[in-house]
């Protein structure tokens, strides 16, 4: 059931990662177009800005999932480095905690925000009047992917923390013959 799970997770990451390069993409040449379009032809594209204002809100939530899944997130690497497979374990578990509280915000209020934006009809002040709902809906369903996500980073981690308190304990009876080896040196 669980690889059922991780496995659909997996694929709905993927499917919002690729939409996320494919906006990447479309912005990259539509703001080429904007340019090519106004200083050759003097005729700017009016709506280029403000679509691709939009694609810039869309890019983290659609991509954020999927780069916490490959930990492709800015960490300290130095400090992990040092740290021991157990403290590793149980640094994974503070790091998937907080990304739970905070994914857990963003889905609230921005469920909140986008009911809000749905019932009062706010729309950009703009030439092309924009509905604002299909900006912010981003906001709790990429929140809520990434709260999956770091679910499921919780749940691993969890599993690492007693594989880690396993291989500590193995470790644990060579570390007790060492402090009495030290332990002897001294006295004697």
């Amino acid at each position: 059931m669980k690889d059922i799970l991780f496995r659909w997770l997996d694929r709905i990451e993927n499917v919002l990662a690729v939409l996320a390069c494919l906006l990447l993409l479309f912005a990259t040449f539509s703001i080429g177009a904007q340019v090519i379009s106004r200083y050759f032809f003097n005729y700017p594209l009016m709506w280029v800005d403000e679509i691709n204002a939009y694609i810039l809100v869309y890019l983290p939530f659609l991509a954020g999932a999927w780069l916490a899944r490959s930990s492709d997130h800015i960490t300290v690497d130095i400090i992990d480095s040092t740290l021991s497979p157990r403290m590793r374990a149980y640094n994974d578990i503070l790091v998937a905690l907080i990304g739970i509280g905070v994914s857990i915000v963003l889905v609230w209020y921005g469920t909140l925000v986008t009911i809000d934006h749905f019932v009062r009809d706010i729309r950009s002040m703009s030439v092309l009047a924009f509905p604002k709902l299909y900006v912010v809906c981003i906001i709790p369903i990429g929140s809520f992917v990434l709260l999956l996500e770091f679910t499921r980073k919780l749940y691993l981690a969890f599993l690492h923390r007693t594989e880690a308190s396993t291989d500590d304990e193995s470790a644990l009876p060579e570390t007790k013959a060492m402090f009495a080896n030290e332990q002897v040196v001294k006295e004697g």
